[in-house]
């Protein structure tokens, strides 16, 4: 999304929701900034013997857990598992496999961030094991429903960048940009709203990615707090950023975007600024982050 003369918003989507609808969704996404800023400073400590916790599955979204503490009685997330989860027998399953009410065996470095809910990034293993009922994860339905509210439809969605570095499952919020977005309210009135972008080598504000690896690649999934139908991205070199482009914006090289049971780019480099443009049911955002090594 690109205009020679539109008003700079490189706000990240955390502002933009803030400003625009209200507490309800801060708490949401401010929960993801929290846990995705932290998550790669506390990577397991690999001489610390792992911890073994009792939880209830409570509900997924935005590719995070949330569960229930069986053992304190509280709330704690963590990102839905790939390939660390497994069923009562030891054998790998899939996430789609747990449901409300399962009793998991969670095993990790035991690290729980301090916010709330409670983030617990550190975890190795998820083992669901029998016994558990919708009944027992009601008993948290009420403090869930604070932390998680129902949608609203003035809501824009935003975008996590999950990846995998040598000790940690890491994640990031992309900054979020201009966007196009239509809806009814509460009055059943429909409403448009347009919100303009810079050119995103002019954002002021841009959200990194460390990639710590030797190649200075990873494949990078794309996690959308609501399901896109049709996502494309382009990339610029790093160093173009904050250049006078006086003589016209320069071309984006395009970059593949994969579509299976995520969205994804493979092995997205350091030393590019990236930029995501999804199409929704009701309007198109625009996203923008930086790869550094």
């Amino acid at each position: 999304m690109k205009k020679e003369n539109a008003v700079i918003f490189g706000v990240t989507g955390v502002v933009v929701a803030a400003v625009l609808i209200g507490g309800g969704i801060y708490m949401k996404t401010e929960r993801d900034r929290n846990l995705n800023a932290d998550t790669a400073s506390v990577a397991a400590d690999s001489n610390r013997a792992e911890e073994v916790q009792k939880a209830v599955f409570l509900a997924e979204d935005s590719g995070l857990w949330y569960l229930g503490d069986l053992e304190h009685g509280n709330i704690y997330v963590t990102h839905t598992p790939s390939d660390t989860l497994y069923d009562e027998n030891g054998n790998a399953i899939d996430p789609s496999e747990i449901k409300k009410g399962d009793f998991l065996q969670v095993e990790g470095d035991g690290i729980m961030l301090n916010s709330y809910p409670g983030q617990y990034p550190g975890i190795s293993r998820i083992m669901r094991i029998s016994g558990g009922t919708e009944a027992d994860a009601e008993k948290f339905d009420e403090e869930l429903s604070q932390i998680l509210p129902e949608k609203d439809p003035s809501e824009i969605p935003f975008l996590n960048l999950c990846y995998t570095q040598p000790n940690a499952q890491v994640a990031a919020m992309a900054t979020q940009g201009g966007y196009t977005w239509s809806y009814v309210d509460e009055d059943v009135n429909g409403q448009n709203v347009v919100a303009d972008s810079a050119f995103i080598l002019e954002w002021t504000e841009l959200n990194d990615l460390n990639i710590e690896n030797d190649e200075g690649k990873t494949d990078l999934e794309l996690v959308f707090s609501e399901e896109p139908d049709s996502v494309t991205a382009e990339r610029w070199p790093a160093e173009d950023r904050g250049q006078n482009f006086g003589n016209g914006y320069p071309e984006g090289e395009s970059v593949s975007v994969e579509h299976a049971e995520s969205w994804s780019i493979p092995g997205a480099e350091a030393g590019y600024i990236y930029e995501v443009d999804a199409v929704f049911e009701n309007g198109t955002v625009s996203y923008g982050f930086e790869v550094k090594k």
